[in-house]
């Protein structure tokens, strides 16, 4: 019996991984039709934190059984999703999806993705590579606005990098406000080696 249960992959820098990252994932491991989220991180290191630092995070943070964390080769998040595809065995079947907020860029990205996974699975890539031809691409938007912080401002890993640098622990728990301070305090000792003592 074919599958039709949905693959999601969710590519990104996660440099460092946050609480908007997860609550993504979590939002698309949620939906009764996704078997699984697979989040592509890249090796590229970003101000000091490195793709171990994060996959510790991630170990730390992620309770959900559908969401895994995959390194990958390419540091480009877009690449690694097509390249996923491409190194799948070639009598590979399923549905996949790219995921993605409904808010800007992303969503451009997930339109784009059923249209050149069907391209690269009959004409393929300028290589003549191709991804097998029992993927069966879909677009699976979720209309959620991004998780923010507590100044009301999206989550981003920039602005957690910044706090980083400024060693400013209120700031970088306010991009884990579905986490506990027990988490949040050794997120923190994890990227930067500080114990966080009393305020």
């Amino acid at each position: 019996m074919k599958n039709n249960k949905i693959t999601c992959l969710f590519p990104g820098g996660f440099k460092p991984l946050t609480g908007a990252h997860l609550a993504l994932a979590t939002r698309y491991a949620e939906l009764p039709d996704v078997e699984q989220v697979i989040m592509l991180i890249g090796p590229k290191e970003r101000d000091g934190i490195t793709r171990e630092k994060t996959i510790e995070l991630f170990n730390l943070f992620n309770s959900n059984p559908k969401i895994k964390m995959q390194p990958t080769e390419f540091n480009s998040p877009i690449l690694s999703a097509y390249e996923y595809l491409f190194s799948l065995p070639e009598d590979t079947t399923g549905r996949y999806a790219m995921a993605a907020s409904s808010k800007g860029d992303d969503y451009v990205r997930a339109k784009a993705f059923v249209p050149n996974v069907d391209k690269y699975a009959t004409i393929g890539d300028k290589n003549g590579r191709k991804i097998p031809a029992g993927i069966d691409a879909t677009e699976l938007n979720i209309d959620i606005d991004p998780l923010t912080d507590s100044t009301g401002n999206p989550i981003s890993a920039t602005t957690v990098r910044n706090a980083i640098a400024n060693k400013d622990f209120e700031t970088f728990s306010s991009a884990y406000p579905q986490f506990s301070t027990d988490l949040i305090t050794t997120a923190w000792r994890i990227l930067t080696g500080f114990i966080v003592t009393g305020k």
